[in-house]
């Protein structure tokens, strides 16, 4: 097997209070840049999807967003909501950059606590993506690991959403098309979480009653990876 190059290296985090992340889904890193977002409401809903340990308040914003999404013509989402959503990170774009990476929403949302705003995460994510395909594709290698691994999650709510939206975006017939394209990117993201995330990158709070839900969260998400790692290794026999 040859040598993957992982567009998922981050800069190491160095402990807890640490901007840097590890990965797409570390919870430290950058905060949002919402600077191209030109509406002020959509800012405010992005903010509130942006808050740690908030469930109600995401869902809240998911639901008010996907509201947003559908009143929009097809492909013609605002570039900065897009860019949010699901930007490329500085530290793989092609334009070498000075500052630490920024997170963008869908891939740490799709890993988050909370199982309700997971399935709203990717439900949402396959109407953003499926309405305007031509202008995700330059950003599905750095969104297609958390994606697929979320059609591993261990709640079927969740894991069923995710294949629907993957089904919605790209169609039943090409699903197994997706994994063998991508499959390096999903073996480089797998890979990087497994070999660098803790428990204490994955979540803000790990002490006292927390740290059994972050205990959780961090397995939940290595459990996946390793599921799709073996999902693309099974393709190869």
């Amino acid at each position: 097997m040859s040598k993957i190059s992982n567009p998922f290296t981050f800069p190491t985090a160095s402990g807890f209070g640490s901007s840097l992340a590890i990965s797409p889904i570390s919870h430290v890193g950058e905060p949002l840049d919402l600077s191209a977002i030109w509406d002020s409401s959509i800012q405010i809903i992005f903010k509130n999807l942006s808050k740690k340990e908030h469930e109600n308040t995401k869902i809240r914003a998911l639901e008010e967003l996907s509201n947003v999404i559908d009143d929009v013509p097809e492909k013609e989402i605002d570039e900065g909501v897009l860019s949010a959503w699901v930007g490329m990170p500085l530290s793989v774009s092609k334009v070498p950059v000075a500052k630490p990476p920024q997170m963008q929403l869908y891939p740490r949302l799709s890993v988050d606590y909370s199982k309700r705003v997971r399935q709203l995460t990717h439900t949402l994510h396959g109407t953003i993506c499926s309405a305007n395909k031509k202008k995700v594709a330059r950003f599905m290698p750095h969104i297609i690991g958390p994606w697929l691994c979320g059609t591993y999650d261990n709640d079927r709510t969740v894991s069923k959403a995710a294949r629907e939206s993957l089904i919605k975006t790209f169609g039943l017939e090409k699903l197994k098309k997706v994994w063998e394209v991508y499959h390096t990117d999903i073996l480089a993201y797998s890979t990087n979480i497994v070999e660098r995330e803790q428990v204490y990158t994955l979540s803000s709070e790990v002490q006292g009653k927390n740290a059994e839900e972050a205990e959780a969260k961090f397995a939940r998400v290595i459990g996946a990876c390793i599921s799709a790692v073996r999902h693309i290794l099974s393709q190869w026999k």
